[in-house]
C-alpha cells in the first residue's frame, strides 16, 4: 500500500495559497465558501476536509485532526505560513475572519512592530500568532469569550501558546497596567442604526466609529513615551469608516490625534464601496438577528440611516502611527468610482469593442473590494457582461451612474434586495472597462 503523504501545516497552507492564486482571490480566507458559490477553487480532499468543504474521500485524517483540532467545533484555514480557526456555529455571531483581517496581517508583518505588544480585538488570533513569532509576549483582549478561546486555539496551532496571553475585556473599560511599545487594533466599524440588532464583531455604533473613536481618545497613555530607550512606539490599526470622495470620515479625528500625540500617521485605503453596497451587506448580516423583519425592511432602515449621515462611501483602510511632526497622509488605492463620472458615447460602438471590454472587465475583477463574496454571487459578476450594450447606453443617458445601475439591473435588485447591491460594484468595474475600450468617454 502506498504510504499517505505527510500532511504538514505548511503543506496545508501552500495548497490554500495556490488555490487563492488560481481563483484570483488573494485575501479570501475561506475558499470553501468561495467554492460553494461556484468559483473555480480546486483543493485536495484532505485540504478541503480541514477547510470545511467536504469530508475526505480517502478515508484518512483531514489533516486538522493530526494537529489535535476539534473539527466538530472549529474550521481551519491558513495564510502566510500561519494557521487560524473560526467556529462552526452558523446563523449566530461568532469568530469572524475576513479579507480585511488578512490584509491587516500583511500590514502588521510589513511594519515589523517591536517591544511589548497589545492587540485590541484579537478575533481569530492570527495577528497575535504572527506577532508572537518574534515577540516574547503578546497581550490580547476581545469582548467575545469565543474569540478569546479561538485566539488561544490559534496560538497553540502555531506553537506560540506560551507567548500569547488572551483575556476577555471591554475596550470601553480597559486600563492597561503598563505602557506598550505597540498597540494593534482591528475594531468593528459598521454603522448600525439604533434599534437594529447586529453582531458585536461588526457593530461600530450609529456612525461606525464608536470604538475606534474611544481608542484614539485613550491610546496615547498606553504607548511608551518616545523619549525612553527602546523601539519606536507605534499604533497599527485596521479600520472601516464612512466617508466622502475626499476620504474617510475618520481622517478629521486622526489629524487631531496626530497633533495631540506628535505622531505621523500613514493611512492607506485599499477598498472603497458605495454606501448602498455596505447597506446591503449590513442588511444581509442583520437578518438572522432581527427575526420578523424582511430584508427589504432592513435595507430601507440602513439606507435611511446612511442618507441622514450624508456619507457616500465606505472605506476599509490600514494605518500606522509613529512619533513625528503630527502629520497625516492619506492614500487611496481602491478602484476609481466610474459611476460618479458623467459619460458620453466614445469613438467605438459596443459591437466593435465587445471583446476588448470583456477582457478588460475580467481583468478588473481583482479590484473587487473586501467582503464582496460575503453577499455577492457569481450572477453579480456575470450579469453586467450580458447587459453591456444596455448599460453603456444608460451611462451615456444619465448624469448619475447609480441611476443607470438601478435602471438596467432593476430586476436583479428587486429579486435580491440585500445581496443584489453587489452589482453596483461589478457595474462600476464594467463602466471602467467600457471607458478603457473607447465605448464611453
Amino acid at each position: 500500500m502506498k504510504p499517505a503523504p505527510r500532511r504538514t501545516p505548511l503543506a496545508f497552507i501552500a495548497h490554500l495559497d495556490a488555490a487563492r492564486r488560481a481563483a484570483r482571490l488573494p485575501y479570501e480566507p475561506w475558499l470553501g465558501d468561495a467554492s460553494r458559490r461556484g468559483l473555480p477553487v480546486q483543493l485536495p480532499d484532505w485540504v478541503a476536509a480541514a477547510h470545511g468543504v467536504a469530508p475526505a474521500s480517502d478515508g484518512g485524517s483531514s489533516g486538522a485532526e493530526a494537529l489535535g483540532l476539534d473539527t466538530s467545533r472549529w474550521q481551519l484555514t491558513g495564510f502566510r505560513g500561519l494557521l487560524a480557526v473560526r467556529d462552526r456555529v452558523e446563523g449566530e455571531p461568532g469568530v469572524y475572519l475576513g479579507e480585511d483581517g488578512l490584509r491587516f496581517l500583511d500590514g502588521v508583518l510589513a511594519a515589523r512592530p517591536g517591544g511589548r505588544v497589545i492587540e485590541i480585538g484579537s478575533g481569530s488570533g492570527i495577528v497575535a500568532a504572527a506577532l508572537a513569532r518574534t515577540r516574547a509576549r503578546v497581550d490580547c483582549v476581545d469582548i467575545d469569550p469565543l474569540c478569546v478561546t479561538a485566539t488561544e486555539v490559534t496560538a497553540r496551532l502555531n506553537g506560540v501558546a506560551d507567548r500569547v496571553h488572551a483575556r476577555r475585556a471591554d475596550l470601553l473599560t480597559l486600563a492597561p497596567a503598563v505602557p506598550y511599545d505597540t498597540v494593534v487594533a482591528n475594531l468593528p466599524g459598521v454603522p448600525v442604526p439604533d434599534g437594529l440588532r447586529y453582531s458585536a464583531a461588526g457593530d461600530g455604533g450609529p456612525d461606525g466609529l464608536r470604538l475606534i473613536r474611544h481608542l484614539l481618545a485613550v491610546a496615547l497613555p498606553w504607548l511608551r513615551p518616545a523619549a525612553e530607550a527602546g523601539p519606536s512606539p507605534r499604533l497599527l490599526m485596521r479600520f472601516q469608516s464612512l466617508g466622502t470622495a475626499a476620504g474617510p470620515l475618520l481622517l478629521a479625528e486622526l489629524r487631531d490625534f496626530a497633533a495631540r500625540g506628535r505622531l505621523d500617521i500613514e493611512v492607506c485605503a485599499d477598498s472603497r464601496v458605495r454606501v448602498a453596497v455596505r447597506n446591503g451587506l449590513t442588511a444581509h448580516y442583520a437578518g438572522p438577528l432581527n427575526p420578523g423583519r424582511s430584508q427589504a425592511e432592513l435595507l430601507k432602515t440602513c439606507d435611511d440611516h446612511a442618507a441622514a449621515l450624508g456619507m457616500d462611501y465606505y472605506y476599509s483602510a490600514t494605518l500606522a502611527a509613529h512619533p513625528g511632526e503630527g502629520t497625516v497622509r492619506f492614500t487611496d488605492t481602491s478602484a476609481p468610482d466610474r459611476l460618479a463620472s458623467r459619460h458620453r458615447p466614445g469613438p467605438l460602438p459596443v459591437g466593435q469593442a465587445g471583446d476588448r471590454v470583456t477582457r478588460g472587465y475580467l481583468g478588473k475583477l481583482g479590484d473587487l473590494p473586501d467582503g464582496f463574496w460575503e453577499a455577492g454571487t457569481p450572477e453579480a459578476v456575470e450579469l453586467p457582461l450580458t447587459r453591456m450594450s444596455e448599460f453603456a447606453a444608460a451611462l451615456a443617458d444619465h448624469a448619475d451612474g447609480l441611476a443607470a445601475v438601478g435602471e438596467v439591473f432593476a430586476d436583479h435588485l428587486a429579486e435580491h434586495p440585500a445581496g443584489g447591491r453587489a452589482v453596483y460594484t461589478t457595474a462600476n468595474l464594467l463602466a471602467g472597462a467600457l471607458t478603457d475600450a473607447g465605448v464611453l468617454a
